[in-house]
């Protein structure tokens, strides 16, 4: 999925040692997350900026208590042929006074928040064959806060299949 939606940004002009610290960062955070949920989690093993952000994940676990159904799962949609890894799936969770059933959950370790989120949770819900799914991303910051945010678009799935597409004919040509 992450592949896919690679057309919808660009980092050009960003340096290569940025982008590369970025990502580790974006993985030691999704990893310390998981392993918080999963109750393994070494906090003697964590950096003082993977702290920070773990800090904003579980004020995000205070206030909405969660309950997970599925944690880092990775899918198959077969009939578009395509695969991802939803960060939670098939979450309860209090979003204000309402309770929400069977949301999904992105986490992300970015500065500013992207459209092409909800893209990414649409194909992660169409792969789960739950199209209707709510979906939501926790953007952690690194001073121990996060954003909550509902994807609503509609158009989010035909954005994902036309990526899907397109990446299918470039790839079956060779360009």
């Amino acid at each position: 999925v992450t592949q896919v939606l690679g057309g919808l940004y660009s980092f050009a002009g960003v340096p290569l040692d940025v982008l590369e610290a970025a990502r580790e960062r974006g993985g030691d955070v999704h990893l310390a997350c998981q392993f918080d949920d999963e109750g393994t989690l070494e906090e003697s093993s964590l950096t003082d900026g993977v702290a920070a952000y773990l800090t904003g994940w579980r004020k995000f676990k205070r206030d909405c208590q969660p309950i997970f159904g599925a944690i880092e799962k990775p899918i198959y949609n077969l009939a578009m042929g395509y695969a991802g890894t939803p960060d939670r799936d098939d979450v309860r969770f209090w979003y204000g006074s309402e309770a929400v059933d069977d949301a999904q959950i992105d986490i992300k370790t970015s500065a500013a928040s992207h459209a092409c989120w909800g893209v990414q949770t649409m194909a992660y819900s169409q792969a789960l064959l739950k199209p209707k799914q709510r979906r939501f991303t926790v953007q952690l910051r690194p001073d121990g806060d996060y954003r909550l945010l509902e994807w609503k678009n509609p158009t989010d799935w035909p954005v994902f299949v036309s990526l899907l597409t397109l990446r299918t004919f470039m790839e079956r040509h060779r360009l």
